[in-house]
């Protein structure tokens, strides 16, 4: 197992075969998926756990399993990822304003239905290096 990142209480590491079954819960928690277009099956589930782990292993980074130093227990997962779809992408409005970008669309997530409600998406962009200083 590599742990590609280690705090005070948390770990960023590779997927485990002891992530699965939380894994599995927490995507078929709604208040967990209130953000995402719907409840993930548990064989989507498992799928994505291969994906992110081969990402993981092929490009050095991806997305990563979560777990408490102390324990060692999954708590969910964070990380980059690349969009699987040709479009603007942005994971935060307010990180990208904090760290000095701005604001210059918005597009309609090519894969998810006409009149979702998270159909529509942000677009921010970094103009020169010069205007990329945190805001406080």
């Amino acid at each position: 197992m590599t742990v590609y990142l280690e705090t005070d209480r948390l770990l960023l590491r590779d997927w485990l075969e002891t992530d699965t079954e939380p894994y599995i819960r927490m995507n078929l928690d709604p208040d967990v998926r209130r953000y995402f277009p719907g409840l993930a099956a548990p064989e989507d589930s498992l799928a994505s756990i291969e994906k992110m782990q081969n990402d993981l292993q092929s490009q050095g980074y991806g997305l990563f399993a979560v777990a408490l130093k102390g324990s060692g227990d999954f708590i969910g997962f964070t990380g980059f990822a690349h969009p699987g779809f040709e479009a603007f992408f942005t994971p935060s409005e307010r990180v990208m304003q904090r760290i000095g970008m701005e604001k210059t669309g918005t597009f309609l997530h090519p894969r998810l239905p006409g009149g979702h409600w998270l159909q529509e998406h942000v677009l921010y962009r970094a103009f020169s290096p010069s205007r990329n200083t945190i805001s406080r």
